[in-house]
C-alpha cells in the first residue's frame, strides 16, 4: 500500500483551512501524535461539563482582547470523540474568518437558521473539520505511517492509540489512498450509515439486489477488516484482486474467448449481450476517469451476481485482457 501519488502531498493542494493548520502546527512546533488537549490549552481555557444544549462543545470568544476564549466540552464523550471535537474548536479560533462563538455538533443544527445562515454554517463547520484533520492527520505525517504499516488497519491501530477515533482516522486515510479501497461505516444496530471509497475506485460492495455479502467479497480475495464497537468500520482492500490477472494476455479475439466461456457454462441465454452492456458502460468510465480498461472491467463484472460463473472461469481474465487491447487499438 502507498499513498495516493500526485499533487495531493503537495502544499498547494491543500484548502485554505488546511494550509492555515499545516502553518500553524509548523509555527507552533507541533511534533506527532500530538496532545491537543495541551495545545488548546495554550491559547484557551477549557471546561469539561453536562451542557444544557445538545453539542459536543460550546466555544465563547471574549469581547475583550485581554481575555482568553473558553470553550465548555460535553463531559460525556468519549476520549477519541473529545480529541477530535477540541482540533475542530481550535479551528474555529485560529481560522481568522471564523468570527463570534460556535456551538458545534455533527448532528443538531440550530432549526431557527435561514437556508443562507445554514449553508453558511456548515461551510464553516466542514472548514474546521479540514483543520482538525490536518491537525491531528497531516498528510505527511499519514504518509509515513501508510509506508510503515503497509495495510489501512495499521495505520487506524495506531491513530487509535494516540486517542483519534476509527471514523475520524478512516475519512481522513481513505481520501490519500490509491484506488481499491473501500470503509463502510455502521450504526450501533449494523445498518450502513455511509460508505466510502478511495479516488478511482469504481467497483461497488453491493450485489444487484443491493445486499453486501462480506463472506461472498472475502471468497473472491477481497481483504475485508473489522473495527467493531460503536459506530463499527469494516474496511475493504480490493488491490491484489483488483489487478490479478489469472491468464497472461492473448493475441485471440476477445468474441472467440467469450464464446468458448459461454459454450463451457452451458448459459448462452442473453449473458452475451449483458457482457456486452457491462462492456460498452465501462469503456465510457474508463475515457471519464482515465482508469486503465482492464481494471474498469475487473471492477464493473466483480458483483453481477449473473455473471458469476462466467467471472469465475478460467479463461475469463484472458477475454477481458483482449477486450481491452481491442478497444485501446480502436482509440
Amino acid at each position: 500500500m502507498a499513498i495516493l501519488k500526485g499533487s495531493d502531498l503537495r502544499e498547494e493542494s491543500l484548502s485554505a483551512e488546511e494550509r492555515l493548520a499545516l502553518k500553524w502546527a509548523r509555527r507552533e512546533g507541533l511534533s506527532y501524535p500530538i496532545n491537543i488537549r495541551e495545545v488548546l490549552l495554550a491559547i484557551a481555557d477549557l471546561r469539561e461539563e453536562d451542557l444544557p444544549i445538545a453539542a459536543d462543545a460550546l466555544l465563547v470568544k471574549p469581547r475583550l482582547a485581554s481575555s482568553r476564549p473558553v470553550v465548555f466540552l460535553e463531559k460525556s464523550l468519549d476520549d477519541k470523540r473529545k480529541t477530535f471535537t477540541l482540533a475542530h474548536e481550535l479551528g474555529h479560533l485560529v481560522i481568522p474568518w471564523h468570527v463570534g462563538s460556535f456551538a458545534c455538533t455533527p448532528y443538531d443544527i440550530d432549526g431557527n437558521l435561514n437556508v443562507e445562515q445554514f449553508a453558511t454554517y456548515l461551510d464553516l463547520e466542514r472548514e474546521a473539520n479540514r483543520f482538525a484533520a490536518q491537525i491531528l492527520m497531516p498528510k505527511e505525517f499519514i504518509a509515513e505511517l501508510v509506508s510503515r504499516f503497509g495495510e489501512p488497519a495499521g495505520v487506524i491501530e495506531f491513530l487509535q492509540e494516540s486517542a483519534i477515533s476509527k471514523v475520524a482516522a478512516s475519512i481522513r486515510l481513505i481520501n490519500l489512498l490509491p484506488p481499491g479501497y473501500i470503509f463502510l461505516q455502521l450504526d450501533s444496530i449494523g445498518n450502513v450509515q455511509k460508505i466510502s471509497r478511495s479516488r478511482d475506485t469504481l467497483w461497488t460492495l453491493e450485489n444487484e439486489n443491493g445486499s453486501i455479502d462480506i463472506e461472498k467479497l472475502r471468497s473472491k480475495g477481497v481483504v475485508v477488516r473489522e473495527f467493531p464497537g460503536r459506530n463499527s468500520i469494516i474496511w475493504f482492500d480490493w488491490t491484489s484482486f483488483r489487478h490479478e490477472r489469472n491468464r497472461e494476455d492473448t493475441e485471440e479475439l476477445s468474441t472467440l474467448i467469450l464464446g468458448r466461456i459461454l459454450g463451457d457454462v452451458g448459459n448462452y441465454g442473453n449473458i452475451q449481450q449483458r457482457v456486452a452492456g457491462v462492456i460498452g458502460a465501462a469503456k465510457n468510465t474508463a475515457d471519464r476517469t482515465g482508469v486503465d480498461l482492464y481494471t474498469v472491467f475487473k471492477e464493473r463484472f466483480a458483483n453481477r451476481d449473473w455473471a458469476g460463473e462466467i467471472v469465475c472461469h478460467p479463461k475469463f481474465d484472458s477475454f477481458l485482457l483482449a477486450k481491452a487491447r481491442e478497444l485501446e487499438a480502436k482509440g
